[in-house]
């Protein structure tokens, strides 16, 4: 029904249909050689996929490992924030996501 509305959707595997690329979850290690489809390493900058009161965070060395491990295997990295319950980004997760991009900066 989707791409009878919207034939050029992209649709993920996690939609429980059979999806366009392949999707990796989770915060464990991808290993091996370059993975010869689409696909992508979905993971959350926090140790859960929702907010947390603590504000804990992966360590910035582990977000970088785990982004860097996607993209030599030939993916795309899915990264997940959780807001507070009012909406805003926790601090901790801003000084990750700045890390990130002072990392990816060329």
């Amino acid at each position: 029904m989707v791409r009878s509305h919207q034939p050029q959707c992209v649709i993920s595997p996690r939609s429980g249909w059979v999806g366009d690329f392949q999707c990796d979850e989770g915060t464990h290690e991808t290993r091996g050689e370059i993975i010869p489809f689409d696909w992508e390493k979905c993971f959350s900058i926090a140790p859960f996929w929702s907010y947390d009161a603590e504000e804990r965070v992966l360590p910035i060395e582990q977000i970088i490992r785990l982004m860097i491990d996607c993209f030599i295997r030939g993916g795309n990295v899915l990264l997940d924030v959780a807001p507070s319950p009012e909406g805003n980004i926790p601090v901790s997760q801003q000084e990750q996501l700045k890390l990130i991009g002072q990392f990816m900066k060329p």
